[in-house]
Formats: structure tokens, C-alpha cells, sequence
């Protein structure tokens, strides 16, 4: 039985390796190629991926280590700017873990799906996209999804 496991596993990483490494771009026609298992198992990484780097950044805001490299800090105006730019970092680190912690991996896969079956989106980036996918799932209305597309639009037709 171990064998047969070990063998699956074998299997699925020798498949599953060509699509990892590629340099091909990850885009709708990449994504529409990859069978939905294998979308959603992506999905999962990049939020395992947001996780950890989610981790990194508030630990090292913890430790002052993103201060250290700073000029000494012994203004009173100096210490504000700083205590400012941690706050607004610390905000927009919760805005966006929130964002993502409304939706599953499955959500995510499927409205990946969903917009790259528009043909014109299949040449957007997999991570512009996504960001399309977590406004529409956010609330964002149609017109705001739409102006999103028409930029992203603009930006890779060149």
C-alpha cells in the first residue's frame, strides 16, 4: 500500500513539476489549461504564500527591524512620520488579510474562471486578475470591475 502511495506521489509531482517551474505566462489561456484541481491547489498556495508573507512583515514591524535601517529617529517629528507609516502599513496589511479571509480557494478558482471565460481577459496576468476576482468578491460593483478591466486591458495590449 506504501508503494502504491508513493508512487501516486511520484506521479502527481512529475506532472504537477513541468506547470510549477514554467516561465510561460500565467495567464487566462495558461489558466484555462489547468485541470480545476490543480486551479484550486494554486489558489491555496498563493494564500499559504500571503500568509507567510503576512507573517514576515508584521513580525519584523514587531521587532522595529523595518525601522533599523532608518536614520536615527531622535525628533519628536521623526518619530511621529514613523509611527504613522506603521500604522498605515499595519492598516493596509489587516484591509487586505480581510479581503482574502472572506473567500475560500474554491471562490477564488471559480471567479479566476469565470473571468478569464471572456476572452478578453485571457491575456491579464493570473495576479492582476485575482485582484479583479477579490474586488468583485469584496462588493465592488460592476462599474468599478469594469473600469479595472479597461486599464488592464490597456496595459497588456501593449
Amino acid at each position: 500500500m506504501r508503494k502504491i502511495h508513493s508512487a501516486g506521489l511520484f506521479a502527481f509531482f512529475f506532472i504537477l513539476a513541468p506547470s510549477v517551474g514554467a516561465t510561460e505566462d500565467r495567464n487566462g489561456n495558461w489558466w484555462n489549461a489547468q485541470p480545476h484541481a490543480l486551479q484550486v491547489s494554486w489558489v491555496i498556495g498563493l494564500l499559504d504564500g500571503i500568509a507567510v508573507a503576512d507573517n514576515f512583515i508584521i513580525f519584523d514591524l514587531e521587532l522595529d527591524a523595518m525601522s533599523s535601517d532608518m536614520p536615527n529617529c531622535n525628533t519628536k517629528g521623526c518619530y511621529e512620520k514613523l509611527s504613522e507609516y506603521s500604522r498605515n502599513l499595519d492598516t493596509s496589511i489587516k484591509r487586505f488579510q480581510r479581503k482574502f479571509a472572506a473567500s475560500t480557494a474554491g471562490t477564488i478558482a471559480d471567479g479566476l474562471s469565470q473571468l478569464y471565460s471572456d476572452f478578453r481577459n485571457r491575456q491579464i496576468n493570473i495576479v492582476d486578475a485575482i485582484g479583479v476576482v477579490m474586488d468583485s468578491v469584496a462588493g465592488s460593483t460592476e462599474a468599478q470591475i469594469q473600469k479595472r478591466l479597461e486599464k488592464l486591458w490597456e496595459l497588456y495590449a501593449k
